[in-house]
């Protein structure tokens, strides 16, 4: 009697202690800045510029600023508005926003204010940024399968592809990372001297 006694109180108390952590909160971590270049002084001295009427000052300051902030979506988002009246600098602050907005399938979130802004085909960008995240997880795919000994040669080229491809694709950056560094790695080992392995393989390959 006194070990069933014994058993439920343990069941009891187990039962009291896990009712207990899901009813205290658990502490959260503290969330990242939202916007790291906000207090960026140039940032403020374009913002400045612009609510003044004089949009081509702004450029200048948000230029200084993608230094520092390079695929930042809010800076991009003021190129963007700061080039409302040069309709060239606007396809190109339209073009770097929505590649770095865009997610890793590609899909982009327009917002009105965009879509009033930039006048552009919203329909074709989407469409060349699927293309893109489509592109990337190929080639990621393909450095990955490599094998034999001109493997790291044939991945350095489809690194310096994937650079052109993830250029302010924040996004796919993410996404691919990981496995970019795997391939990376096989280029590391590479050395000028195989590629005399390589032709002599290649060579025999081909019947020579």
């Amino acid at each position: 009697m006194q070990r069933r006694s014994g058993r439920r109180f343990v069941r009891a108390l187990g039962a009291t202690a896990l009712l207990a952590l899901l009813v205290v909160p658990v502490a959260a971590a503290p969330p990242g800045p939202a916007d790291p270049a906000a207090d960026h002084p140039a940032r403020k001295a374009a913002r400045e510029a612009l609510a003044a009427g004089h949009p081509e000052e702004a450029r200048k300051h948000l230029a200084e600023v993608l230094r520092d902030y390079p695929c930042a979506p809010s800076v991009l988002l003021d190129c963007v508005r700061a080039s409302a009246d040069a309709p060239d600098e606007l396809v190109l602050a339209w073009d770097r926003w929505a590649t770095a907005v865009a997610d890793k399938a590609g899909r982009i979130d327009l917002t009105k204010e965009v879509k009033a802004l930039s006048g552009c085909d919203d329909g074709a960008r989407r469409e060349v940024e699927k293309a893109r995240a489509r592109a990337a997880a190929d080639v990621v795919k393909a450095m990955g399968s490599l094998r034999g000994p001109a493997a790291p040669l044939v991945a350095r080229a489809y690194d310096l592809l994937l650079d052109d491809l993830l250029e302010g694709a924040v996004a796919l950056q993410a996404e691919h990372r990981d496995a970019r560094a795997k391939a990376r790695a096989k280029v590391q080992n590479f050395r000028f001297h195989d590629l005399r392995h390589t032709a002599a393989t290649l060579a025999a390959a081909g019947g020579a």
